[in-house]
């Protein structure tokens, strides 16, 4: 459990300062005017010291890495793409046919290639 004790900020704050950085990727300069605009007045120290000690658990940026590396192995070796959407349109292929293979788009005892047919129509 995290504590929150001896923080000058509320909870609420905090946690929607690290979770805007953590899911938009914004600089800490950015996220301070961000908070700025929201009426509250944070140093960009105080938001990287927020992000170091609330986001960050242990090997789970790995975990979601080990989750793409079957992406990864797939495209490699096709060198690139020339359009944005030939691999927008693969990437999305590769993963619907990982996540029926992991059983999450079924709860249903389907075999995999039959759930990948309904799918596509």
């Amino acid at each position: 459990m995290i504590s929150f004790k001896g923080g000058h900020f509320p909870k609420d704050i905090i946690l929607y300062a690290v979770f805007f950085y953590v899911r938009y990727g914004v600089s800490y300069r950015d996220l301070e005017e961000i908070m700025a605009e929201r009426g509250v007045k944070v140093d960009h120290a105080t938001l990287k010291r927020w992000v170091i000690d609330y986001c960050q658990v242990k090997y789970l940026n790995n975990v979601i890495e080990q989750d793409h590396r079957f992406v990864k192995k797939i495209t490699n070796p096709m060198m690139g793409f020339k359009a944005f959407h030939s691999a927008q349109v693969t990437i999305d292929g590769i993963e619907t046919a990982h996540m029926i293979r992991k059983g999450q788009l079924s709860e249903e005892n389907i075999p995999a290639y039959k759930q990948f047919m309904a799918l596509t129509g």
